[in-house]
């Protein structure tokens, strides 16, 4: 649900910068903060898989 809800935030970065709500500066900023989130995510995901593949064992 999280991962759903961080790729809809970065279709209306986009949509936002292609509508001229934001210049590209802003656009950039977002767009690192939204990856940087992505990462802490998908760790987390990962983090969560291999902790319970290890109580499985």
């Amino acid at each position: 649900m999280a991962q759903g809800s961080l790729e809809e935030s970065r279709y209306y970065i986009i949509l936002s910068k292609d509508l001229g709500y934001i210049d590209n500066s802003m656009y950039v900023e977002l767009e690192s903060l939204v990856e940087k989130t992505s990462w802490f995510l998908n760790a987390y995901c990962k983090g969560i898989v291999n902790d319970n593949a290890l109580k499985q064992q």
